[in-house]
């Protein structure tokens, strides 16, 4: 045996030991495994371009698998339904493919999407940055002042009145460009991943977005 062709042996068993034991990576070692033993099994170099066949490029799919279901685990485990979408629909195509190129082109264009689909999501988080803007709102409309005071408190409220519109309409301004469809769904950070963020009781959550929709007429 040539020493070469022992040094792709040894390169090929290694690539595969690599993910002997991790439950994170069977695929990996299975898709691996095939290909150190078409490279086991030649007794030329010569040999292996035929006995390979698409093993190598099964590698690729067998990996994007994997990484694909521990990504999907991790979000569904925080209840970050929208990020593990994204997974979900690779791991629903990916063993179509045999082509790395192929598969690149998908995983590409789903993670695009994903990327568009999480910044339409988080942008109802414009209510947790305008909560602060709500409270003055109810400060400056209810308060209780003299008769001389009235006129400049009512001032105020229509002022952050206006800021929280202008928010609203900025942001939605800006999703469209994502997404033509986009429409603020208020309702929505009371969802795990949005309400996590919310270091309030569920009442005032309830108040606030009910004060929230009626500002913005939704």
């Amino acid at each position: 045996m040539s020493d070469l062709l022992q040094e792709y042996k040894e390169y090929y068993a290694v690539r595969a030991q690599r993910y002997a034991n991790n439950e994170n990576y069977h695929n990996s070692y299975e898709a691996e495994k095939k290909l150190s033993d078409a490279m086991q099994s030649c007794n030329q170099l010569e040999e292996f371009k035929q006995k390979m066949g698409n093993l190598n490029q099964l590698c690729a799919v067998a990996l994007v698998k994997d990484q694909n279901l521990m990504e999907n685990a991790f979000f569904n485990e925080y209840k970050e339904i929208v990020r593990a979408a994204v997974s979900e629909r690779i791991l629903g195509k990916v063993d179509q493919y045999e082509e790395v190129m192929d598969l690149i082109k998908m995983t590409n264009e789903e993670e695009t999407r994903g990327m568009r689909e999480i910044s339409c999501d988080e942008a109802n988080r414009i209510f947790h940055h305008l909560w602060k803007m709500l409270d003055l709102y109810e400060v400056y409309s209810m308060a209780v002042v003299p008769s001389s005071y009235q006129s400049k408190m009512q001032e105020g409220a229509q002022e952050y009145k206006s800021s929280i519109t202008k928010g609203v309409e900025s942001t939605h301004e800006q999703m469209v460009h994502w997404d033509p469809n986009f429409k603020l769904n208020p309702d929505i950070v009371t969802e795990h991943r949005h309400r996590r963020l919310l270091p309030f009781k569920d009442e005032h959550i309830a108040e606030q977005l009910q004060k929230f929709k009626q500002i913005i007429n939704l």
